[in-house]
């Protein structure tokens, strides 16, 4: 721990807390002792309730002057690394990673808004949960990040439309549970600061986990055949979102070498059959298109959504099985170099 900036907080004390890459002004509720690691729960200042989160006691730093430089210094090199490259042109100041400054060992994606004068969440993404949280990315191709970005909620209500009031409650019912909130955030450690790969082709696919979560799901309801044949339809739903936002708002800068091998290797397979449930999860992390006004009415919103908490909760409850970090494989020399 850093003296002076890295320190324990007591309940109801202002702090400064990692999120991702960056750093956000938070409250500290309570701690508590888990397998011999002090956490602390912290409310994120402007945030829903639902992104308050249990983090280890070195993403947090005391609210002082230092740390406030700190998160300055974080946000000055975030956004120095979004500036796109021109042609024939090499910016020296420019990293080759965008969290090489931060120094947490385990922390999630960010949160992106600007809700009060000291926090200046900016994600990775951009919205876009989230980051959680909805994932997004940037525009230049080259720097594609995934982040979860969170529904913020506003100091001062505006009234809005009754679509996008509509639109905005049925995107908050996604909520993440925590045990698959730190598989996010172990993804994102092993990809972005262990630079390891998913193992692919997946041993379990997106789509053998949905077919896996059908079975489940009939054999525990006993429903008849239309009621298996809405869930398949969910899926194919599913898959067919998946396969088409993977390539764009998915994966991480550090990922698209592998992705571009495997479109290579696999030019006439859809992506729901190769990669796998780590993905799958980013997916629904990424609330920005799972479910629209401008393609369902609220009638239908409601059906699909009960239906992806149900496949979150699947998820859940099976994390120890579909979520294993010896999926993940150390990427090779000549690989580094093909990322930069």
């Amino acid at each position: 721990m850093g003296s002076g900036t890295t320190a324990a907080a007591c309940p109801g004390e202002r702090v400064l807390c990692y999120h991702g890459i960056l750093l956000y002004e938070a409250k500290c509720l309570e701690h508590r002792v888990s397998d011999k690691v002090i956490e602390f729960k912290v409310h994120y200042a402007g945030w829903n309730k639902s992104w308050d989160e249990w983090v280890p006691e070195d993403r947090i730093l005391k609210y002082n002057e230092a740390s406030l430089q700190k998160q300055k210094e974080l946000k000055k090199e975030y956004e120095l690394s979004k500036v796109p490259k021109k042609k024939g042109v090499k910016r020296k100041s420019e990293a080759p990673k965008a969290e090489a400054s931060t120094t947490s060992s385990s922390r999630a994606s960010t949160p992106s808004s600007e809700a009060s004068s000291v926090k200046t969440p900016v994600t990775a993404s951009g919205k876009t949960p989230l980051a959680p949280p909805t994932p997004k990315e940037t525009s230049e191709p080259e720097a594609k990040i995934m982040v979860l970005e969170p529904v913020q909620v506003k100091e001062d209500i505006v009234e809005k439309p009754a679509t996008e009031q509509k639109d905005e409650i049925l995107l908050q019912e996604l909520i993440i549970p925590e045990n698959l909130k730190k598989v996010l955030v172990d993804d994102w450690y092993l990809i972005q600061k262990q630079d390891k790969l998913y193992n692919l082709p997946a041993k379990e696919t997106v789509r053998d986990v949905l077919d896996n979560f059908i079975q489940f799901r009939v054999a525990k309801t006993n429903c008849d055949k239309s009621g298996e044949s809405a869930l398949r339809e969910v899926a194919k739903g599913i898959c067919t979102y998946f396969d088409v936002l993977l390539g764009k708002q998915l994966l991480y800068k550090f990922e698209r070498p592998q992705y571009a091998e495997i479109l290579q290797k696999h030019p006439f397979t859809a992506m729901s059959q190769i990669y796998g449930a780590p993905h799958l999860l980013r997916l629904f992390s990424w609330k920005g298109s799972l479910v629209s006004k401008s393609q369902f009415d609220e009638n239908s919103c409601e059906y699909l959504n009960k239906h992806f908490k149900t496949i979150i909760k699947y998820l859940a409850d099976n994390k120890n099985t579909l979520f294993n970090t010896d999926n993940y494989m150390t990427s090779t020399p000549e690989y580094h170099r093909r990322v930069i």
